[in-house]
């Protein structure tokens, strides 16, 4: 992992909010700040962390993801590297703590967590079941990394997030992401870390059904204002 990406990592382990929303156009960097933050916090705190991934195919591909050889450095082997161990193993051992992984298909209830990642956000909005069962287990931070940045996420702004912005430092490959058809504008994003080369990793054209109570009725309110990182 870059050092910029680890900075940004402890940056967001150390922050205080329950809820972290992780936007930008550093595509696969975010998914690496928000689990590497989440293994930072299981080495501090002792508990019981959570990595939910919206399936199986999608985590397989992120697992094995290499990025070109222009990347500087920017790889993060040690992320793929948990997410094999993950698929494999459905549960790891970090220090004194224990990560379980669970995709929408699989999930369950859980009783309380230190802290949890869902990724990625856009795939939630038709299970938000899944929100409000993690914001009441999690006593810990919820880490909640986008794709892309083109679904309308009120419903997790109802959980007042702090807003980390996370932004590719390759500028072609920036302006083809903001250029995506709904995709947030570069000026509605508040300035945060700018992330090194990553490459995109495409998602499962298939959802994953879930097979549990009615989502709950949320009512839109008024959205918070974004803040930055470095507040």
């Amino acid at each position: 992992m870059s050092a910029e990406l680890q900075r940004c990592a402890e940056r967001v382990a150390g922050l205080e909010a329950r809820t972290v929303l992780i936007e930008g156009t550093a595509l696969y960097g975010k998914l690496c700040i928000a689990i590497r933050a989440l293994v930072l916090k299981a080495q501090e705190r002792p508990g019981l962390y959570l990595v939910r991934g919206p399936d199986l195919p999608t985590v397989e591909a992120l697992a094995q993801v290499e990025l070109p050889h222009d990347a500087k450095g920017a790889d993060c082997p040690d992320v793929r590297r948990l997410l094999r161990l993950l698929l494999g193993l459905r549960a790891v051992t970090i220090g004194q703590s224990r990560v379980r992984f669970e995709t929408i298909a699989t999930a369950r209830s859980h009783r309380e967590l230190d802290g949890a990642v869902l990724f990625y956000g856009g795939c939630y909005s038709k299970h938000l079941e899944h929100i409000a069962d993690l914001s009441r287990a999690c006593v810990g931070p919820l880490i909640v990394p986008t794709f892309t940045d083109t679904r309308d996420l009120w419903w997790l702004e109802r959980l007042n997030p702090y807003h980390v912005v996370a932004h590719t430092s390759d500028k072609r490959r920036h302006a083809r992401v903001l250029a995506l058809d709904g995709h947030k504008a570069e000026h509605h994003y508040f300035e945060g870390f700018r992330m090194t080369p990553l490459d995109r990793v495409p998602m499962s054209s298939t959802p994953a059904t879930w097979e549990r109570a009615p989502a709950p009725s949320f009512t839109r309110e008024q959205r918070p204002a974004q803040q930055s990182l470095f507040d």
